[in-house]
């Protein structure tokens, strides 16, 4: 299997809880930043700053709607997690062939609503609801492979297979 170059996303649909279309929105996806302990002393020439293994610092995830939606209004639910999947069709090309063709791109989250604005009122023009939610669960998969799953409340961390965090959940005497 060849690597394609990727050139653009031709589209995407954001489904809430797995089943209803949310609508016309854009996505500022998380910075995945990795929680970091600075190490200084004896035996070192200065200091290092050190993530740690599979914990990370806070992720959020900013949706903006083109206009009102059922579901948009149920995320104002705080005591819900809700699911928010997000289907992509990514444009690449063949570097040899130079032939185009577009591969599947799906993002997954659990989020907590910490702001969600209503936007604003102008005719003829989008509303540009703004919700930003505290992400807990992420998953990424692109053609159909998982790459990245980082779950908080159950110490999962996955990089392309990879279970960074399996033996802490097993020392930690966690069943997940």
């Amino acid at each position: 299997m060849r690597n394609h170059q990727s050139e653009t996303t031709v589209a995407f649909r954001v489904y809430h809880d797995g089943k209803d279309y949310l609508g016309t929105a854009t996505l500022e996806m998380p910075e995945i930043g990795y929680m970091t302990e600075t190490l200084n002393g004896a035996g070192l020439a200065g200091e290092i700053e050190t993530p740690v293994v599979g914990l990370t610092q806070s992720m959020t995830v900013k949706m903006t709607m083109t206009s009102a939606t059922h579901p948009f209004f149920d995320s104002l639910d705080w005591t819900r997690s809700a699911l928010y999947e997000c289907y992509g069709d990514l444009q690449v090309v063949d570097p040899v062939t130079h032939i185009r063709t577009t591969k599947p791109y799906r993002i997954n989250f659990l989020g907590r609503l910490k702001t969600e604005t209503l936007g604003s009122l102008e005719m003829g023009k989008k509303h540009g609801n703004e919700m930003e939610f505290e992400v807990t669960r992420l998953e990424v998969y692109l053609d159909g492979e998982e790459k990245f799953i980082h779950d908080k409340l159950n110490f999962i961390h996955r990089v392309n297979g990879n279970d960074l965090l399996a033996q802490t959940r097993k020392n930690l005497g966690l069943s997940v």
